[in-house]
């Protein structure tokens, strides 16, 4: 196996210790299988033992004590020392079952497709679709003008995005309404936080506009030149903003469309299935809430459709001339 698919089939080993982590728990104080032949026991090997430090901790009234508070600390050198000691004794725990764990991940990948292709949709004009390669870690995404038997145009081939980067996270990829312009998000660190990126699919060339630290959620305006996007609190991620972006422009510039004050609610934005509206929702557990503005003029405010009451849950489309 490459090294690219190792990393592409890593949710295949997580899943095969978890497979052989069950299998052995079920046979913890069996008869069949004793505590010097079970092939998760590490004779020379000792857990690690996280240190405690206590941390006093005030919420609602309440006084609680966090003793490994220090561990959320993702940067800290003592965390990052911890957490590879604890993969360490993991890897010697688990040694003894490589063989089982290889079993297994030949099995589910015998049953998956490696080289497939995405049903394809017809979007003003073209047919859309997203097709894979066996000896490639990442999809290819591709259109089609007119028909599918046509000459097949790569948009976006995620392989190149992630050139070079240990991690790559790639979603949204949308064109623009007349079809020469692609939008799409990449986070290269795995904590969530996209970076907003343009092509110009006439010449295949990334615009200079880059929108950091968004959430990945966003939709054109049917201007070709317009995107809305939501940005998320840096510390809690929660998605609490739209902004507005035209192309071309400074996006430190870029006007707040909305921001969503109340902590238990997050927000996000989209479009109408008509392509008339730009709707952008509020959720919590028990209520939601949506605004909505004129696709074609996007610089427009947004209109509440019902304000939020507490257990009432909606959503809106549109069609025709009615929501």
């Amino acid at each position: 196996m490459t090294r690219s698919n190792i990393r592409r089939w890593g949710w295949l080993t997580s899943l095969a210790r978890c497979i052989v982590l069950t299998m052995f728990s079920w046979n913890v104080g069996s008869p069949l299988l004793s505590q010097e032949d079970n092939p998760l026991r590490a004779p020379n090997s000792t857990p690690p033992v996280a240190e405690l430090s206590p941390k006093e901790l005030s919420d609602h009234g309440k006084l609680r004590v966090d003793e490994y508070y220090w561990m959320r600390e993702r940067e800290n050198p003592n965390v990052i020392d911890y957490l590879t000691l604890e993969n360490a004794y993991m890897e010697a725990c688990m040694r003894g079952t490589v063989p089982l764990q290889s079993t297994l991940i030949e099995e589910m990948k015998g049953r998956i497709n490696l080289t497939d292709t995405s049903v394809p949709y017809f979007e003003r004009g073209y047919w859309y679709y997203v097709r894979t390669d066996e000896a490639l870690q990442y999809p290819i995404y591709c259109r089609k003008k007119g028909s599918e038997a046509a000459e097949e145009e790569i948009i976006l081939d995620v392989n190149l995005v992630a050139e070079g980067r240990p991690f790559c996270s790639v979603r949204g990829v949308e064109a623009s309404p007349l079809g020469n312009q692609l939008a799409y998000a990449v986070d290269y660190v795995g904590r969530r936080k996209y970076s907003l990126r343009f092509k110009d699919l006439t010449t295949g060339e990334l615009l200079p506009d880059e929108i950091m630290d968004i959430t990945g959620n966003f939709v054109w305006a049917e201007d070709n030149q317009t995107v809305f996007y939501a940005r998320q609190d840096p510390q809690t991620l929660r998605s609490y903003q739209i902004y507005r972006h035209q192309i071309g422009t400074n996006p430190a510039n870029d006007p707040l469309v909305y921001e969503e004050t109340d902590e238990e609610f997050g927000c996000h934005v989209r479009k109408t299935r008509s392509r008339k509206f730009i709707v952008i929702f509020s959720s919590q557990t028990l209520s939601t809430e949506a605004r909505f503005l004129d696709a074609r003029h996007p610089e427009s405010e947004p209109i509440v459709f019902e304000a939020r009451t507490r257990d009432h849950e909606y959503s809106i489309d549109h069609i025709g001339n009615r929501f």
